[in-house]
Order: C-alpha cells, then structure tokens, then sequence
C-alpha cells in the first residue's frame, strides 16, 4: 500500500507537470522545481556553448584594441594577488601601467577582470585563457536566461530563446573576443533572475545575493547602469513591488549603493573622458552622428539590430510580437517588450558611432530572442502551429550554428613573435612600441617575463599623447627627429619595435619611420603579421636597435598623461639601467 501511494504521488506529479506545460505559460509566483527535462536543457545549451566558442579559443592574436587592454587587467590582477601590495595599491598601480601600458582600469570597472585573472591562475597567462572566460560567462548568461524564462513561457520557448542567444552572430563575434559586452549582458540576467527570486519570497540572503549580483553588473560595465530602471520595471509590471520597500531590502540597497560609490569615485579620479568612451558621446566626426535626438541617430541603431540581429531573429521576434497583440500577453510579455525599448532608448541617447552601435545591440539580445520563441508556448494557438514555430526557431538556430563555423573569427598574429625575439635580446633598454597593436606586444612581453623587469613606452605617450581618441583633444612632444633622437635618449630606449604602416592617423608616426631609416638604428628583425583583419592585412612588424643607447636619465621615467591631469613615475633600479 505504501508503495502504490509512493507511485500514485509520482504519477500525480507528473501529471501536474504535464498539464502545466500544455497550459501554456506559468505566471504564478512559484519557482519551478528542477527536472530531469531542464538537465537535458542545460546540458543542451552547455554543449552548444562548447561546440561554437571552444573551437575559437586559440583561433590567434587580439584583433581588437581593447582586447589586449582587458586581457592585460587580468594580467595585473593576477600580479597583484602574488605581490599583495597591501601599503599602497595606487603607487604598485601607477607603477605597473608605467612598464606595461596597456591597461584600461581608467576605463573599466574590474569584476570580469577579477573572474579572468582566476582563469589564468588555473590555465595560465594566455589568449585562450582569457578568451576561456568571456566564454564562461557566456554559458552561464544562457543558463541563467533558461532558469528565468522556464517558469513562464515553457521548456520549449525558454530553450529555443537561448539557443538563439548563443548562436547569434553578433553574441558569437564578441563573445569569441576578449570584450567584457557579453559578461556584462550575463551580470544583468543574473541580476534579474536574483531580482525575480527575492520578489518571490524576501529574505535576508536573497537581499544579498541580489545587491552583490547587481554591484557585479555594474562594476563590469559602467553601461549595465540602465538595467536599474529595468529591474524597477520589473518590480512593478511582474511584482509585487512592495517588497521594494520590505525592510530586508536594506541589505540590497547598501551593496549596490557601494557599488555607485565605487563607479562615482572612479570617475572622478580618471575624469569624464573615461566615462564618455564608456557611455558614448555626443561628438562629430569618424562617422559619428552629433545630435542625441536625430533621426540619424535613432536610424542607426535600428540598422545596427537589424545587422547584429539577422534577418531570421529580427522576423521571427517581430511575428511574436503581433501574436501577442492579437492573441494576449503576459506581465512577463509586457516586461521583455519594455526591456527592448529601455536598451534602445538608452544606448540611442549614449552611442553615437555604428561600430558601437552594433556591438551594443548584445544587451537587448535576450528579450528578444524571447520574443522570437514567445509563439511555441502561446496555448491558444493549434498545435501544429506551435510545433511549425519551434521548426522555424530550430531553423534559425542550426542556419546561425552552421554560419558560425563558416565565418571566420578576426584574428591578428605575429606580436606574439615579435615579443620572443625582444626577450633574446641583450642590453634592450626600454622598448619603445608603435603604433595601433600595443596591447598586443605588451601582453606577450608580460607572458614571457615572470620578473616583471621589462618597460615598454608607447609612441603614443610619449611622441604624442590622447586620450581614447583625437576627438578628445591631443598633445604633441615631437615635430623634427632631432626631437624624437632626444626623447629616446631621455627614456633610455634601446629596442623600437614598430608596425610598417600609421593606422592611428598621427604626423608623429611616420617622422618616427622616417628616422628609424638613419644610420643611428640597425633592424634585427621583419616579422611578418598574420591576419583576416582588411586593416591589417600585408603589414610587418619590425625591430630596431638604437645605436645610441642612453642611460636612462635621472634614473626616472616620468610619462605626462595631460588627460589625467598627472604624470607616471617610475624609479628605475640601478640594474634595470
């Protein structure tokens, strides 16, 4: 009798779970129990995951700037964790950037840079190891979105929703790169799938858990700021927004405003500048559209999602969106459409330029592929128009999952190269570097150098100094060779490693080539860069020896960053002359 009761509990559980699946979607306020079909559906999404980024991990160099400039943060965080420079962080900061000049902590806040160095902690200093953690991140926003979204809409919507996340053309390019866009996009699902628990059934921990969640949003991106009132949307369409006001709350609210704090401060320490490049710009010029409330800038971001999107996702989310018009919503369905128009209000108003334009198009890519499956859990649409739904999403995602591995991943290699040969060298000095590819060459120097001894300058600092771009205004050092002989004997230069060509668009660049041809440098070496890159493409990367070598004057490297309204100092050992 005990037995039979045991089975009749279990059938009758899975009955409840039937009719709840054929009902449609779910919008009581009741977590869903996880089950075995849900395993099958993380695993699904883990193995996607696997087969579309995994492959690319060590497709070769950083092909975008900013890549190496993340990478490298990784870099120092993990440096800094050995070094422990507990007395005075800024100063080991400072003097850190002063030999390798490729970090970006004046730009970005440094929470997926603090989950990268412990990737490299585990794999080592690498570009598949930094590569490995935009991936994680990527993996754990879909399953995230799918533990959101099931409870709602289904198995079938919320597992074809982030299979269309993960395939997506525009999620595969960045989340392939070294960029923190995608983690960002994964601190805010995870912060509204936090947000959604606790307004389920408050507690002290849940009020934790989801100020922490938010604060690493936030303290990713500085852009994830307008998830904010996102979340306060979803307090009062999907509710109950009383528990905004629940007494536990205090504990969410005080870890988020910290985080604020920790954004306001670093802001005023590195300028508004910083903040432009992360939030955009109202600028002119290089393509950029000047008035937030053109018709040219809300033009742009509508091509920038039908671009970053794809045709198939933009039509399938499109003919979601009329059924639910035709056929009824939910409070989840009014929610998605508003956290689409809040994402392209917000990044209307702050992105000026269409390369940015479409790589923001990633922040409002879950709503919308959930738009684009919403049709397969709508019950009073026939069945074989639901099954004929799932078809059409399956199809767009094999079609995207097919184009994946037919496109290639940009990729520039032979810094890489460069970088050994520097390492042999005897008596280098300081390395000088020019021009686009810093980052590159530094990341390498730094993989190669457990001591940390090397000092790279930047042509960009010390012949000319700007700040993230021209725009920004620019401060020239040199003008004749006369004037570039000076401050490579100012800084001890020994080695030039320099690109053959000025992709910056600086006067300062080519003078330099101009007197890397006189009798004063011997070229060790040509090496020839590896690339899919049309910018790059042809281009050789060569090294000097400066004939001439000088001490290092004073025995101080002093860098101005007028940008910064400072200048790095850096007291070099007597050996290290």
């Amino acid at each position: 009798m005990v037995l039979l009761g045991h089975r009749a509990a279990r059938m009758s559980s899975s009955a409840r779970m039937a009719a709840r699946s054929a009902a449609g979607p779910n919008t009581d306020t009741q977590a869903f129990v996880f089950d075995r079909r849900d395993a099958a559906c993380v695993a699904a999404i883990v193995l996607a995951v696997v087969a579309l980024f995994a492959p690319f991990l060590d497709v070769g160099g950083f092909w975008w700037t900013d890549e190496a400039r993340h990478a490298m943060n990784g870099v120092f965080l993990l440096d800094a964790f050995a070094d422990r420079p507990f007395r005075d962080p800024y100063t080991y900061l400072m003097e850190y950037f002063t030999r390798f000049p490729s970090l970006s902590f004046n730009i970005y806040p440094p929470f997926f840079h603090f989950i990268e160095s412990l990737v490299f902690a585990l794999v080592g200093i690498s570009e598949l190891g930094a590569r490995l953690a935009v991936m994680l991140f990527a993996m754990v926003g879909a399953i995230a979105w799918y533990a959101w979204a099931r409870p709602f809409w289904g198995v079938p919507a919320a597992l074809g929703s982030s299979l269309l996340f993960v395939t997506n053309p525009i999620v595969l390019l960045w989340g392939r790169s070294v960029m923190v866009d995608i983690p960002a996009v994964t601190m805010s699902v995870l912060s509204v799938l936090a947000f959604d628990r606790y307004l389920k059934s408050p507690s002290h921990g849940r009020s934790i858990i989801v100020g922490l969640s938010i604060a690493a949003m936030l303290l990713t991106k500085q852009t994830t700021a307008y998830m904010l009132p996102v979340l306060l949307l979803y307090a009062v369409m999907v509710g109950p927004a009383r528990h905004l006001w629940n007494w536990r709350s205090l504990w969410g609210y005080a870890i988020v405003a910290a985080a604020l704090a920790i954004l306001a401060v670093h802001a005023m320490k590195f300028g508004s500048l910083y903040v432009e490049q992360s939030l955009g710009s109202e600028y002119e010029g290089a393509g950029g559209t000047s008035k937030r409330f053109s018709n040219e800038r809300w033009l742009l971001h509508l091509d920038a999602a039908v671009m970053g999107y794809g045709w198939g996702l933009i039509a399938l989310a499109l003919s979601g969106l009329a059924a639910l018009v035709m056929l009824g919503r939910t409070r989840h369905d009014l929610f998605v459409c508003a956290w689409i128009g809040l994402s392209f209000f917000a990044f209307s108003y702050v992105v000026a330029y269409p390369d940015d334009a479409l790589r923001y198009t990633v922040y409002a890519i879950f709503p919308v592929t959930m738009l684009a499956a919403r049709a397969i859990a709508v019950p009073t649409l026939p069945n074989s128009v639901r099954w004929a739904w799932a078809a059409l999403v399956g199809a767009v995602v094999v079609w995207n999952g097919y184009a994946a591995f037919t496109t290639a991943q940009p990729f520039i290699s032979g810094f890489e190269r460069a970088a050994h040969f520097v390492r042999t060298l005897p008596d280098k000095g300081t390395i000088l570097f020019c021009c686009r590819n810093d980052g590159n060459f530094t990341f390498h120097i730094r993989r190669e150098d457990p001591d940390k001894d090397s000092i790279i300058l930047r042509a960009d600092k010390i012949l000319v100094s700007f700040a993230v771009d021209h725009r920004f205004g620019v401060s020239s050092y040199v003008s004749t060779a006369a004037d570039i002989l000076q401050l490579l004997d100012k800084y001890g230069v020994g080695i030039i490693v320099s690109e053959d060509r000025d992709t910056v668009g600086r006067p300062e660049f080519p003078l330099l080539f101009e007197t890397l041809n006189s009798d004063k440098f011997e070229k060790l070496q040509e090496i020839s860069v590896d690339t899919n890159v049309p910018q790059t493409r042809g281009m050789k990367i060569r090294i000097y020896r400066y004939l001439e070598q000088k001490p290092i004057r004073d025995g101080m490297i002093v860098i101005p960053m007028p940008h910064l309204g400072r200048e790095l100092r850096l007291r070099v050992k007597a050996n290290e002359k």
